[in-house]
């Protein structure tokens, strides 16, 4: 194959990867908002429950929302240079966009649950692109989302459990909280299997977010330290430089400069 050729084929991948970066970025920030409204509307009747008019409006708010996911998807796999590529690393976002489809089926339920936990995975998916330069912004964030959630999905596996002492949001979220940061009353606790799972990944999220924040705290008190130490250092630099500046007046000769990253210059020979 000749290079002319050769170059005739890359072209039009490189321009397929431009459009897919260019729609990709436009989409970004407004689908991540969609995202967290999505989990809203999902996790909300599982909480409360609704009047008539309210569960209807958030209904077509979840149709409206999968509408356009299912558009962008689409968008997306079509404007991807590499569709097979885009398939295999776009795993969760197939189940976001595929799960509903299931939902009429007789695990309504558990469907409803799983649609909850796609879609907050890839909410915090987006948003570790957006606040990849914040770190800590970000585990905050997916914290709060992650304890959240989490208690919604506690209250709806184990309301009806026999047994169970977690009958109402409130409880759930108060479990939730202390379950992440690992204080453990014991006054709640959860006897479902899959409540007990929720239970581990919290208990995971809580240890996590405590050595990120200790962590994050040592980082400011060393930088601190270091930014002060390097002040002290440079102030001793500059009274030596004034001392040698005066000695080299009075013996008429010029001083060298002790460092000349500070911006200043040697005094002209007398």
């Amino acid at each position: 194959m000749s290079p002319t050729q050769e170059h005739q084929q890359r072209r039009p991948t490189r321009r397929s990867q431009a459009r897919y970066d260019r729609f990709a970025s436009a989409v970004a920030i407004p689908f991540s908002v969609l995202a967290f409204i999505w989990l809203i509307v999902l996790a909300a009747p599982l909480v409360v429950r609704l009047p008539q008019p309210v569960a209807v409006v958030f209904g077509v708010a979840d149709s409206l929302i999968w509408a356009a996911f299912i558009a962008e998807y689409a968008i997306k796999i079509s404007l991807s240079p590499s569709r097979a590529y885009f398939f295999k690393h776009h795993l969760v976002y197939l189940l976001v966009v595929v799960l509903p489809v299931l939902q009429p089926l007789q695990l309504a339920n558990a469907i409803a649950l799983a649609r909850i936990g796609a879609i907050l995975v890839y909410s915090l998916t987006r948003a570790h692109k957006i606040f990849s330069h914040k770190g800590v912004h970000f585990v905050l964030l997916s914290s709060v989302g992650i304890l959240l959630v989490g208690a919604a999905l506690e209250v709806q596996l184990e309301r009806n459990a026999p047994g169970s002492n977690i009958h109402s949001y409130g409880a759930a979220l108060w479990w939730a909280i202390v379950t992440v940061t690992t204080v453990g009353y014991g006054d709640k606790y959860p006897v479902t299997v899959g409540g007990r799972v929720v239970a581990v990944v919290l208990m995971i999220v809580g240890i996590s977010l405590i050595g990120v924040v200790t962590a994050t705290v040592a980082s400011y008190f060393v930088e601190e330290s270091a930014d002060r130490n390097k002040s002290e250092m440079h102030e001793r630099l500059d009274r030596i430089e004034a001392l040698l500046n005066d000695l080299a007046t009075h013996e008429g000769i010029a001083a060298p400069p002790l460092h000349h990253h500070r911006g200043k210059e040697a005094p002209p020979p007398g």
